[in-house]
């Protein structure tokens, strides 16, 4: 949606993991993602058998193991404009644009459950946040300080227990 190379005032965080040596990495499935079919169809399948614990010291404290594995993922952020229904239109506003933030509904158990805040970015900038956050969250954005032209807005949903889903769409601002 935007070029990263060259924004002022901009530094990216990469973070990575090393794989075990035996790790075997599957790409391109396109009819269903991995969290889909963990979710969905998956639910019920048959899990490998039990094997028995290795000792309390090569075991080790993970964070990961705080959080249940199928939500050790990014909710999925819906991030829509009700006065322009398609999905990948990039509307055409001059003063106000409504907007609605949700999550899809496989998420809202575990992420209702908690708290959480919804964060709002514009151009890669802080614009605002609702500390205890609710969803759906409608909000009527008044479009007086952007300047006219191309502009990006960014939803962050966060829970307090570190799962972050991200949402962008562009608008285009007439002045």
């Amino acid at each position: 949606m935007i070029k990263l190379q060259g924004q002022e005032d901009f530094s990216a965080l990469v973070t990575y993991a090393a794989l075990p040596e035996a790790t075997v990495i599957a790409y391109s499935n396109q009819p269903e993602t991995y969290r889909e079919y963990k979710l969905g169809r998956g639910k019920g399948r048959p899990r490998k058998p039990e094997r028995p614990r290795t000792s309390g010291a090569e075991l080790g404290f993970h964070p990961d193991f705080l959080v249940p594995p199928a939500w050790a993922r990014a909710p999925r952020i819906e991030l829509t404009f009700p006065d322009f229904p398609e999905a990948n239109a990039v509307p055409r506003v001059q003063r106000t644009l409504q907007v609605r933030i949700d999550i899809s509904e496989e998420d809202k158990p575990r992420l209702l459950a908690d708290q959480f805040e919804v964060l709002l970015f514009v151009d890669s900038q802080f614009f605002a946040e609702a500390k205890r956050g609710y969803l759906p969250l409608n909000w009527n954005w008044e479009l007086q300080q952007p300047p006219p032209g191309e502009h990006l807005l960014t939803v962050n949903v966060s829970s307090f227990k570190g799962q972050v889903g991200v949402a962008s769409r562009k608008i285009l601002l007439k002045k």
